[in-house]
């Protein structure tokens, strides 16, 4: 009987804190890169999975460049030896000719594509962290 109520208070304290750590996620759309603000001409949001954010605003922050072919759906990024390729609508993407899956399939939204914070920046070379309650990417210098 221990083993059960250890093991059911472990489990509610893990949905405690993942509740929280949801919650200041999904509170804080600020988003840097380095010590930068990324300006966005749409706020970042979240989904039931990730924070999505602006792809032209994250793209502009980071000095990489992009194209979208938004007849076909996609679009590709650049950022120094690295392409990312992804598809609208599909949780599926290629960094660098190899297949990768998203948390969130990115999206169109009132004129703008909105990607996952976390994918764009780990394909781009970033560590994503929360600081201070803002999402700050670091550049993992690769």
């Amino acid at each position: 009987m221990f083993e059960r109520k250890h093991y059911m208070k472990t489990n509610l304290t893990l949905v405690i804190c993942i509740g929280a750590l949801s919650s200041a996620f999904a509170q804080s759309n600020k988003v840097k890169v380095e010590d930068a603000d990324v300006k966005f001409e749409l706020p970042p949001m979240m989904t039931n999975r990730a924070m999505m954010v602006p792809l032209r605003g994250i793209v502009d922050a980071m000095g990489a460049t992009m194209r979208s072919n938004l007849e076909k759906s996609t679009v590709s990024i650049w950022k120094g030896n690295r392409r990312i390729d992804i598809v609208l609508n599909s949780r599926t993407a290629v960094i660098n000719n190899k297949t990768s899956n998203m948390e969130e399939a990115p999206f169109l939204h009132r004129g703008r594509i909105f990607v996952p914070l976390k994918f764009i920046a780990i394909a781009a070379g970033y560590v994503p962290s929360l600081e201070s309650g803002s999402y700050v990417l670091r550049s993992t210098g690769k």
